[in-house]
């Protein structure tokens, strides 16, 4: 929910860039959050989530934006499943849990929304009828969101969270030797340190961007350069 295109405001009740479902998001969005103050979005939709989170779907078909809700019939839900609860076998029951966590915040008028989640309630109800103005005239002549971005938000119950920036590997950590033992400015190895990815860089090559590097392909640098230290570390 937190990821998907509905409207983004910043603390001052603004807008800061076009949304939507493109693969780019990845790169722009999070430093476009980060610079806005306080380093946070605020995301906000109406009671029309469950129909409306249908239409904002990602246009590939593998789904490239992890942005699709998971569902009973979804495939490979099993493989989730019989590794434990990583997540719930229903999209809705992880948005009711947030909810009743208060990650989500819900109201019953904006004004109520605006406070919850520390925002200024006359600017924040401000911003929500411009945005409804967009959506009506389905053009927005602010950021140009595509049209089927621009959903409406009007009916009660109103919805909101507090959103930060994605934070995915930092490929560019400590310089290690092969054995994981990082190197001081002589590139000598410092006895008894050792740094496993992605604290340690290198992995992806000097200025690269990670893009498409996910929890999985994570999990794995990591368990496999921490078992190299620790191999070598005991031999040693």
């Amino acid at each position: 929910m937190a990821r998907a295109p509905w409207l983004h405001l910043n603390k001052a009740c603004e807008r800061f860039m076009m949304m939507d479902n493109s693969i780019m998001q990845y790169v722009i969005r999070p430093p476009a959050m980060m610079a806005q103050p306080g380093g946070r979005a605020y995301v906000i939709f109406d009671s029309h989530y469950e129909d409306n989170i249908w239409k904002i779907q990602d246009d590939m078909p593998s789904g490239t934006s992890c942005k699709r809700p998971i569902t009973q019939d979804l495939p490979g839900l099993d493989l989730v499943m019989d590794h434990g609860r990583l997540a719930a076998n229903d999209w809705r029951i992880g948005v009711k849990e947030a909810i009743d966590i208060g990650a989500i915040r819900i109201a019953g008028t904006l004004e109520e929304l605006a406070g919850k989640l520390g925002l200024d309630p006359v600017k924040f109800k401000e911003a929500i009828e411009k945005w409804n103005r967009y959506c009506e005239a389905g053009v927005d002549t602010e950021f140009d969101t595509p049209a089927r971005f621009l959903i409406p938000i009007k009916d009660a119950p109103f919805y909101g969270l507090k959103a930060g920036c994605s934070l995915g590997p930092v490929g560019c950590g400590l310089r290690v030797n092969p054995n994981m033992q990082v190197l001081d400015t002589d590139q000598t190895p410092i006895p008894g340190l050792y740094a496993a990815f992605f604290t340690a860089g290198g992995i992806l090559g000097e200025s690269s961007v990670p893009i498409g590097y996910g929890v999985l392909g994570g999990l794995a640098a990591s368990t496999v350069s921490g078992y190299v230290a620790a191999e070598y570390a005991v031999m040693h």
